[in-house]
């Protein structure tokens, strides 16, 4: 039965590409969207994406294309397609984030010049949708969190320097979410934004950083150690509280971030107050620094019982 499956899907690709050869399009995609899911792969998505474009289908290509992202990376023409296809739609953000994680750097140049050139193209003819999507996003701290998110989303839509504008007047906002905040840092990270940006920290004081030399949190030193710690402490022995410490650590360190390797200087002695104060056991505190991690781990607390009430 599997073979004779098998056999059927090819004789429907072979079919969906012949009329896509000769510009049937739609009917290629209705051929192709009868095989099994079971047998969907690369050549089927990247068949139903194009066919999709020169039907100037838009934002069901991107839908389709950014379901196997990574098969549009194993060839320059490939990957010139799904830039192309992101600009389509306006995703300026989302365009530059991929085009700089190459390596080669004559497709990155030749492509971020594209990009360049349909954000001003769009500019000069949307300017009262970017406004209107700035100011969206700008007014976002007030709301909650699922809401915020879908603005950050939205915003992704914008043109570089209006993007980066908007991230750089809510990372100065104090009422800006934690949450909001490495996200929005992860954003300009991602697309190298290599220039000073000052933001506001949970000290509330003002502080410059270059989002081109940031790390994700996943591989700071400070989570990393934490990981380890955790694991090596309760591993297999007691999944429900390594799970229980693991979500503790991820929030402050997110709250931290991009400060968190600077603040937890001894992973060891962070992780034992911490443990202490979640078992809700003694802490016989000798020093200085005990008394220091101590206190800044009741801060964090106060920060995340406010952000989960």
């Amino acid at each position: 039965m599997g073979d004779n499956n098998i056999t059927e899907n090819k004789r429907i690709y072979i079919s969906a590409y012949d009329d896509y050869q000769y510009h049937k399009y739609q009917s290629a995609i209705d051929k192709l969207k009868t095989i099994d899911l079971d047998h969907s792969n690369l050549k089927i998505n990247h068949l139903i994406v194009k066919s999709l474009f020169h039907l100037k289908k838009y934002r069901q290509a991107e839908k389709n294309l950014l379901e196997m992202p990574d098969s549009y990376t194993n060839s320059v023409d490939d990957f010139n397609f799904m830039i192309l296809v992101l600009l389509k739609n306006a995703s300026f953000i989302k365009a530059r984030e991929i085009t700089v994680s190459v390596n080669i750097e004559t497709l990155k140049r030749d492509n971020l010049k594209q990009i360049v050139d349909y954000e001003n193209n769009y500019s000069k003819k949307h300017s009262s949708t970017i406004n209107e999507l700035v100011k969206s996003f700008c007014s976002i701290v007030n709301q909650k969190l699922p809401f915020q998110k879908n603005e950050l989303e939205k915003a992704l839509k914008l043109p570089l320097h209006q993007f980066v504008f908007a991230c750089k007047y809510l990372l100065t906002n104090p009422f800006l979410n934690p949450i909001m905040r490495i996200s929005i840092f992860d954003i300009l990270r991602k697309i190298d934004l290599n220039e000073q940006i000052e933001f506001l920290w949970i000290d509330h004081q003002r502080h410059l950083i270059n989002p081109s030399n940031l790390k994700p949190l996943f591989e700071t030193k400070s989570y990393l150690q934490l990981s380890k710690i955790v694991d090596s402490h309760y591993g297999h022995d007691d999944p429900m509280m390594t799970f229980r410490l693991n979500n503790l650590f991820n929030m402050q360190l997110l709250i931290l971030y991009p400060y968190n390797d600077r603040k937890i200087n001894s992973a060891k002695l962070w992780f034992k107050i911490t443990d202490s104060l979640f078992n809700d056991q003694q802490f016989n505190f000798k020093t200085k620094l005990e008394v220091e991690i101590w206190r800044q781990q009741k801060k964090l607390d106060q920060i995340i019982n406010k952000l989960t009430r």
